[in-house]
């Protein structure tokens, strides 16, 4: 399978990660907190509302918030296309 990702797109995808740590700073420390504790480290929600002492509701909220920020952030760079779904 690592052969099917060619150096360019390993080169592309290492950009992007470095823009998102960047972008990272930008976010509230609670917010950032729970996004890297959840996608960098891998702890469940679950246990990312144990580690940061709150409730799990609070951490998805969090979480959410995190993901919605740095779509916006990469989105104003170019990075991705931030796309508004109309329903209906």
């Amino acid at each position: 399978p690592d052969d099917l990702v060619t150096p360019g797109e390993r080169v592309e995808t290492q950009e992007v990660a470095d823009i998102v740590s960047e972008l990272l700073i930008q976010l509230p420390d609670e917010q950032r907190q729970t996004f890297m504790l959840h996608h960098y480290d891998s702890l469940t929600l679950s246990e990312v509302a144990d580690a940061m002492e709150t409730s799990l509701p609070t951490a998805k909220s969090r979480l959410r918030l995190a993901k919605e920020k740095l779509r916006y952030l990469l989105s104003c760079r170019g990075i991705i296309e931030e796309t508004i779904s109309e329903s209906g």
